[in-house]
């Protein structure tokens, strides 16, 4: 196959997940006795088969229901998080309201079964026939509660997210060591980038745009600092954000309609980049000044009008809902979205 190399000042990755599916870290699940959501035709299954989930999020309640409305028997979902139900708080983190309309309907239909607050622990294939085994027990994995064997005609569906630690980014970013335990599958935190820009702290340059944008926001004294060309167009030299050490919030960009009201954010810093760099001088008597550490900006009369256009981008997409450049504002409950 040809490869080019193409070499570039600023790269924006929007590469997404779907190709690098989270696969169980544990020994008990057994090579050939799961498939994750991600592969393909997992939904050919005969009407008579019986199917195991594992992860009733979206993906997981997707599947469950095109199960059942192609007139599968028997459809269970087990699901370590017993607040997924749950109608308040960030709709990353619980099923959207037309996903539940769905479920309920599946759940009329008397062929699926919801195992809410159990986690699966281990799969393997049956010794006696072709079939296949999912052991759950009650609550989050730790200490047995409860352990039942589920059995199932298919090989048991993974619908436990993706982990972009596996994708080319690797040496590029710095990850988050916050990683979560979703059905006992590793959930990776995501890569590491700046509040202002989504830009790599490891990688300048480098840009983040999608669904694996991950921020952590401090709520209560830890001071940050973030500095972009944006903020100093807006003439704000020190652009310190002070926050009390009360706790921490994650903000998940892994929907559509939230990781898109960032990608204003990345384009503007980048112009400004490119505007800064061409029509700033240390010595323009006729241009204002700016002054960025021991270093003095003079920002020429033809800068200030290129500027001025991407601060009308950025204000057009704000006032469309299109971008969000304020995280603390997203942490709220936004349920009624």
């Amino acid at each position: 196959s040809r490869r080019k190399v193409i070499k570039s000042r600023f790269v924006v990755w929007c590469g997404g997940e779907w190709g690098y599916p989270a696969r169980p870290p544990s020994s008990a699940f057994d090579r050939g006795s799961y498939r994750h959501y991600a592969s393909e035709k997992w939904w050919e299954v005969s009407e008579s088969g019986t199917v195991v989930i594992v992860g009733g999020f979206e993906a997981g309640v997707d599947a469950a229901c095109a199960l059942i409305e192609r007139g599968v028997v028997s459809v269970t979902i087990v699901e370590a998080n017993a607040t997924t139900m749950d109608k308040k708080g960030d709709p990353s983190l619980m099923l959207s309201g037309a996903s539940r309309r769905r479920l309920e309907r599946a759940k009329a239909s008397g062929r699926l079964r919801l195992l809410f607050g159990w986690t699966c622990v281990g799969t393997r294939r049956s010794g006696d026939d072709d079939g296949y085994l999912a052991t759950v027990v009650e609550g989050n994995g730790e200490g047995v509660h409860g352990e039942i064997i589920l059995s199932a005609t298919e090989p048991i569906l993974l619908c436990t997210g993706f982990d972009p630690c596996q994708s080319p980014l690797g040496t590029l970013v710095d990850w988050s060591g916050d990683s979560s335990e979703l059905g006992q599958v590793t959930s990776h935190g995501g890569p590491i980038v700046s509040e202002a820009c989504d830009e790599s702290i490891k990688t300048p340059g480098f840009f983040i745009c999608g669904p694996m944008l991950r921020h952590s926001v401090t709520v209560g004294g830890d001071t940050r600092k973030h500095q972009s060309c944006l903020l100093l167009r807006r003439g704000k030299t020190d652009t310190a954000k002070e926050v009390t050490d009360e706790r921490k919030e994650s903000v998940i960009f892994c929907f559509i309609y939230k990781f898109r009201t960032r990608l204003a954010l990345v384009a503007g810093e980048i112009l400004s980049r490119l505007i800064y760099e061409d029509h700033c001088h240390e010595k323009n008597t006729s241009g204002q000044e700016q002054v960025e550490g021991n270093k003095t900006m003079i920002i020429d009369e033809e800068a200030h009008g290129r500027l001025a256009k991407v601060e009308e981008m950025l204000t057009l997409y704000r006032e469309k809902g299109m971008l969000v450049s304020d995280l603390s504002c997203v942490t709220c409950d936004v349920s009624e979205c």
